[in-house]
């Protein structure tokens, strides 16, 4: 409760001040504050439980599984790994035309592995 009557006497404090205060720019600053007032409102009014921080982390982890599985699927289709090929013996071959020996380039390449789509 007392994170929500902060939140609105700030809401209500830079309301007042933006419309004492001339306009500036494109937009007023009362425009800008009533934009960005519904998110201020959407706070949380109170500390989440331990519960809802499971939940929380439960969801995460569950939303994590799917991507990597996406991920290995996608990545297992014949073409893909046919590309991860053609990608490390073209970068362990620039690597030596680099200058760097054979090893080296070797090395290099299996420290690399496959390359992560970030």
């Amino acid at each position: 409760m007392k994170n929500l009557c902060l939140a609105s006497l700030l809401i209500i404090s830079a309301v007042s001040f933006a419309s004492e205060q001339p306009a500036k720019g494109s937009g007023s600053e009362m425009a800008r504050l009533q934009a960005i007032a519904p998110s201020l409102m959407a706070l949380p009014t109170d500390p989440p439980t331990p519960e809802q921080i499971r939940e929380s982390m439960n969801r995460a982890i569950e939303m994590h599984n799917e991507q990597t599985k996406a991920r290995l699927k996608a990545f297992s289709e014949p073409e893909m790994v046919e590309s991860f090929a053609q990608f490390s013996r073209s970068y362990y071959e620039a690597l030596i035309r680099a200058g760097f020996t054979k090893e080296e380039a070797l090395n290099i390449v299996i420290s690399v592995g496959i390359p992560s789509f970030r």
